[in-house]
């Protein structure tokens, strides 16, 4: 791990180095590791942190932290050669965002709501000189995988008594009884078994803006039952995390961002030899004692803060995303009705749903303390904004820019 950031250090002369620094084991460990090895040469480093508008409190659970500035900040203040400076999204809703973007990305881009600060941090470095900014996007896979699936491999090989201390230790960790008898029994359950525990929830294409009609056209209902779930249940980490790793695509984003800003995005826990290497550690090295991600909790030791290794809550990224969406109503409204003028969107979108969706928006004018929140982070208030509505209009705007619709 520490060679993988190492490698990832090499910058030329004059060209500063930065990285994300959340609340979050991977990109704690790559500014930690980063910091480390930068002390050593006399140099240092920018930490930044995306955090939501000053005040923002939020309806999250307590499991969550809304602001992951505190938390980043106990890294940064473990190193001296540290410059932490904490992102607040810039005021450009994610439509303008997003018009920005796109020219240089060219895919639609999927999360538009974690545009606002993350295009800060880009712009940030580049008038701060900085050349390379380091991230963690795929350490969740190699260096800090948890490990839970362990434990169906364990029961589809009858060691029990190895599962149960398993089973203990998590629950010790916070982890509720059914969650754990999930983990282990899951992959192994017919559907007709599972079907009756998910009976509430939407249908498959519900966080999606799919054309109901297009689905249809597609045969999309017979394609996804015979996917499967998704992600499909797996028994084995190393085809769970190779699966994962697959679908990933991180290249196009990183390209953007070098040709826009100037800053050459690299992910150290992405490093082929780091991720060839976890890939062959046995699984039950990541959650000895039913530790999760055991494995990194015992190399971090002492390089990152003992409450950070030992929590129990994860960080909420733009956890403020809600209300920039409202904000940005009567722009979403204008950029629908121009969608409706493309026969390619018009066919693939389900532009009336979307439209009742941006019609449904508080005013605008809504100071953000009175938005009703919990209507856009519940699951489905989460389902029908943050994925069908903007990832809608992410793959709509794209559809309009390779038509050559600008108007």
């Amino acid at each position: 791990y520490t060679q993988a950031v190492r490698a990832c250090l090499r910058v030329r002369p004059g060209g500063g180095i930065g990285s994300h620094l959340s609340a979050g084991y991977d990109s704690a460990s790559v500014t930690a590791l980063a910091a480390r090895e930068l002390s050593a040469q006399a140099k240092g480093l920018t930490a930044f942190t995306g955090a939501p508008r000053d005040g923002f409190t939020g309806p999250y659970p307590s499991s969550r932290v809304i602001d992951e500035s505190g938390v980043a900040g106990e890294v940064a203040r473990r190193f001296s050669n540290i410059e932490h400076r904490i992102i607040h999204a810039g005021p450009d809703g994610p439509l303008r965002d997003l018009e920005r973007t796109l020219p240089y990305v060219e895919t639609p881009f999927l999360n538009i709501c974690n545009l606002g600060w993350a295009r800060v941090i880009e712009e940030t470095a580049a008038r701060s000189g900085i050349k390379v900014l380091l991230i963690g996007a795929m350490g969740n896979l190699t260096a800090s995988f948890e490990g839970q699936i362990h434990l169906a491999r364990l029961f589809r090989q009858g060691r029990w008594w190895q599962l149960a201390i398993l089973a203990r230790g998590l629950m010790r960790e916070g982890a509720g009884w059914r969650r754990v008898a999930s983990t282990a029994l899951g992959p192994y359950l017919p559907d007709w078994v599972r079907r009756p525990r998910h009976r509430n929830r939407p249908g498959v294409f519900a966080h999606t803006a799919l054309s109901p009609a297009f689905a249809a056209s597609m045969d999309m209902d017979r394609l996804a039952a015979a996917r499967g779930s998704f992600p499909p249940r797996f028994s084995d980490s190393r085809t769970a995390r190779l699966f994962m790793i697959r679908l990933a695509d991180p290249g196009v984003y990183h390209h953007a961002s070098l040709a826009e800003h100037g800053v050459d995005i690299r992910d150290p826990t992405a490093d082929r030899r780091l991720l060839d290497f976890c890939l062959t550690i046995p699984e039950g090295f990541f959650i000895r004692d039913g530790r999760r991600a055991s494995l990194f909790r015992d190399a971090m030791a002492g390089l990152l803060p003992d409450t950070m290794l030992n929590r129990r809550i994860r960080g909420v990224q733009a956890a403020d995303w809600y209300e920039k969406v409202v904000a940005s109503r009567d722009a979403m409204a204008v950029e629908l009705a121009r969608l409706r003028s493309s026969p390619m969107a018009s066919r693939v979108l389900d532009l009336d749903r979307l439209c009742r969706l941006v019609a449904d928006l508080p005013d605008p004018a809504t100071p953000p303390e009175q938005i009703p929140a919990e209507r856009f982070t519940s699951p489905d208030g989460d389902m029908a904004y943050r994925l069908a509505l903007l990832r809608g209009l992410s793959v709509g705007r794209f559809i309009r820019m390779v038509e050559g619709g600008n108007g």
